[in-house]
């Protein structure tokens, strides 16, 4: 019975897991921006889980298995009964993906969603608390404790986590990938009915006792969370539990919330840094995500392999450093810091799901906890993709999620106040008499509540010393070097290391610390205007010659020198490939021209513009127009185009827009919505490029910029343009340290047209690249791409 569950439970988190990018990247080419669909696709994949639990949570307090399986069952057949006719997907999904969800587009997508993919999505949500519920009412052995089936739950979910990118995107269109979910989904149906039929004929004397009937308060429980263990070498999760029916306080359940709420929150903080400061590697994602599934594996798993006191000490020591970075805006060596950060994040994730596997509560209580693990992590989700972006203009919720990972940290064992040594070590100590709180400074209970005054005392110190380091170091004129970091915040950092066994007050330093590098202008220069919008963290910068620079997360988006308004520097300087094809190109230096760019930027290339033309710019953030056109950071487009003639700005994806164009439009078509490293797959496939054909003139041309630390996307285009019947050259532009120092760029470029003739003198260019095929790069599509072949070495 025990492998049947198991079998069960770890499939259906497979295919939940599965869903989430299958469905994202069947509406990214209809939605466009990767961002705003990955992150509606978050918010509803946490909204129906969290009804998947109450779900659970209220059907099993209400109704017994008897009763309650066939109604589950019946709601498990109903996907395959109600699914729409002509889904592209095929079963269980209905999505129409022949058009875009009308009006607003996150609602749009969510109402979408719920409609079409709610009920399958919302059933496996559903099964892993419900399960483990069915399982703990039988007679077997290990259901007094049932816990370890939620490691099963979690190795399901890794398991597809990592098989996804790796081997089902790789090999199988959305198509092909969404009838193996529903084979799988079928598979998953009929070990439901066993498990329910099993557990129905082997239901013990404990499953007939009522269930709790609703999260509602209760007086104080009077019995441990866990009974001390059966044998020496149990472990504290293979221990029985107490065989007495507990009532669970209300301060216990808003203990459970916070437990899961501060490591959600800190998975999406750590994985927006990573992936925008420090290497936007395609499918970084996935390690934050994977150690978080990893740490709900460890801590609940029958015999933990990583004791929980190690974690303890790890942590402070993580996050100290991790703070450092972050205030020295560090973004290099990315070997070093990436695993830094990731070690920091598995080490505070392991304390608040430790401290969440050591307060379990007895089996009848089994759905209401895991409904508020639930409920912690959909607010964890909220708090980051919606609230965090209103009130801050900068990624505060990362550090924030350090710092309350730090206080939900249990003082170390022989600490000299606070905590006993006993509450960190189970294996080695006796258990308390009641289940631990987050720390000394969390809920307490009256008797034992700690004076917070010498805590902030001593916060408001770290502060202060921090502040004047800062005024000291700016005052003498010092740079933003490793020499000023190591003054204004390395110091501080050791005088509150002698606090690392005090939760709180380590804490509390930490922020004080943080609180005070507002006063520090960081190393990209003073800040001019800073806006964070769904899309990222924009900011335009003055260095120390006067260059004004327009940055978004790590990439510099262009650079205008004041003393040279008129001169384009970065990617688009006049020797660099697209300065030479408006040189060059006589289509596009015609003065009847009509130039298509997506991406805007900072208007660098309308320093290219003539009197005459007609310039269309695509942009899918409207703070980058509200920049662009804002003559206090650059002047770009108001030099082009006095007056705005000439001129036209389109707010939108560049695939929904550019169809709205006329066919044969464009004599130049610029695509520069890959300089970024997280770039659209969508607007780099088979459909795509047969869009851009159809809008562009009898002779007109194709350049795109391709420029990426991490991805070799001449592959790409190498592969895509002979199966249109296309021509293409290439070029990589590696500018002298001279025009280095001047504002140039390294970039690379591909021009691309239906005939040879039209690129003119570009193909005899020196610098000029064959593109060919490379081995195992297959034709991108809306269905299909792979990142990892393209991945550089």
């Amino acid at each position: 019975m025990r492998i049947l569950f198991t079998a069960a439970i770890a499939l259906g988190a497979a295919l939940l897991f599965c869903v989430q990018p299958m469905l994202g990247k069947a509406l990214l080419p209809l939605l466009g921006g990767a961002a705003q669909v990955w992150v509606t696709c978050m918010l509803f994949f946490q909204a129906a889980l969290l009804a998947g639990y109450a779900y659970a949570h209220l059907a099993t307090a209400r109704l017994d298995i008897r009763r309650h399986a066939p109604l589950h069952l019946v709601l498990a057949l109903l996907p395959f009964i109600l699914v729409a006719p002509g889904s592209r997907l095929g079963l269980p999904f209905s999505l129409p993906l022949d058009r875009a969800p009308e009006g607003d587009p996150t609602l749009g997508v969510l109402l979408l969603l719920a409609t079409t993919a709610g009920l399958p999505f919302f059933i496996v949500g559903a099964t892993s608390p419900l399960l483990q519920r069915w399982f703990s009412g039988t007679d077997d052995p290990a259901a007094r404790d049932p816990y370890f089936l939620y490691s099963a739950s979690n190795l399901g979910s890794l398991a597809a986590l990592l098989g996804y990118p790796l081997l089902l995107e790789p090999r199988l269109g959305l198509a092909a990938q969404s009838r193996g979910w529903a084979w799988g989904y079928a598979l998953f149906v009929a070990l439901l009915a066993a498990c329910a039929l099993l557990a129905a004929r082997r239901r013990s004397a404990a499953s007939l006792v009522p269930a709790p009937e609703a999260l509602a308060p209760a007086a104080p429980t009077d019995a441990p969370a866990d009974a001390p263990p059966a044998a020496p070498a149990a472990s504290s999760l293979t221990a029985p539990l107490s065989p007495a029916p507990t009532l669970i306080t209300s301060r216990r359940y808003l203990r459970w919330i916070a437990l899961a709420f501060v490591p959600s929150s800190h998975l999406l903080g750590v994985t927006a840094y990573l992936t925008a400061d420090i290497a936007p590697v395609p499918l970084l994602w996935v390690l934050p995500l994977a150690l978080y599934l990893v740490s709900f594996i460890l801590v609940f798993a029958r015999r933990p392999l990583l004791p929980h006191a190690w974690m303890v000490r790890l942590l402070p020591l993580g996050a100290a450093a991790s703070l450092l970075t972050l205030l020295a805006e560090a973004s290099n060596p990315a070997a070093l810091l990436l695993p830094m950060h990731l070690i920091t994040f598995f080490a505070g994730a392991m304390v608040c799901h430790g401290e969440l596997a050591r307060d379990r509560p007895e089996r009848r209580h089994l759905t209401a906890f895991y409904l508020c693990l639930s409920v912690g992590g959909a607010l964890g989700g909220l708090f980051n993709a919606v609230f965090a972006p209103l009130f801050f203009t900068s990624l505060v919720e990362y550090p924030l999620a350090i710092l309350l990972a730090c206080l939900c940290r249990p003082a170390p064992p022989r600490a000299p106040a606070e905590t006993a040594s006993s509450t960190l070590s189970p294996e080695t100590s006796p258990r308390p008499s009641a289940p631990p709180d987050i720390s000394a400074a969390a809920s307490p209970k009256p008797s034992a509540l700690h004076d917070w005054r010498p805590d902030l005392r001593f916060a408001a110190r770290a502060f202060l010393l921090t502040v004047a380091l800062i005024l000291g170091v700016r005052y003498l004129g010092r740079p933003h070097d490793r020499v000023t970091v190591a003054i204004v915040y390395c110091l501080p950092l050791l005088l509150v290391y002698r606090t690392l066994h005090q939760p709180r007050r380590f804490a509390l330093s930490l922020a004080g610390i943080a609180l005070a590098s507002a006063f520090h202008p960081g190393g990209h220069g003073t800040d001019l205007y800073r806006e964070r919008t769904f899309f990222g963290i924009v900011r335009v910068t003055q260095d120390t010659r006067g260059f004004h620079r327009l940055v978004h997360g790590r990439t510099m988006h262009g650079i205008q020198n004041p003393a040279r308004r008129t001169e384009p520097l970065a990617y688009y300087t006049r020797s660099s490939p697209i300065g030479r094809a408006f040189t060059h190109l006589d289509r596009a230096a015609a003065l009847d021209a009509t130039i298509g760019v997506v991406g805007l930027g900072s208007g660098a290339l309308a320093a290219y513009a003539r009197p005459g033309q007609q310039w269309t710019f695509y942009e899918l953030d409207p703070a980058m127009v509200r920049i662009a056109r804002d003559d206090r950071y650059f002047t770009f487009l108001s030099d082009a185009f006095p007056g705005g003639h000439g001129l036209h700005t389109v707010l939108g994806d560049a695939r929904l827009r550019l169809a709205e164009a006329p066919d044969g439009h464009f004599d130049l078509l610029v695509l520069d919505a890959f300089s970024s490293d997280a770039i659209p797959v969508h607007l780099l496939t088979r459909e795509a490029l047969a869009l851009y054909q159809r809008k562009l003139a009898p002779h007109g041309v194709i350049a795109f910029h391709l420029s990426n630390r991490f991805l070799d996307l001449f592959a790409v285009l190498a592969a895509l343009v002979p199966d249109a019947g296309l021509t293409a050259c290439a070029f990589q532009d590696f500018p002298s340290t001279e025009e280095e120092l001047a504002g140039k760029t390294p970039s690379q470029w591909a021009m691309v047209a239906r005939h040879r003739d039209d690129l003119e003198e570009l193909p005899a260019d020196p610098e000029a690249i064959t593109l060919k095929p490379r081995p195992g790069v297959a034709i991108w599509t809306d269905e299909f791409s792979d990142l990892l072949a393209i991945l550089r070495r």
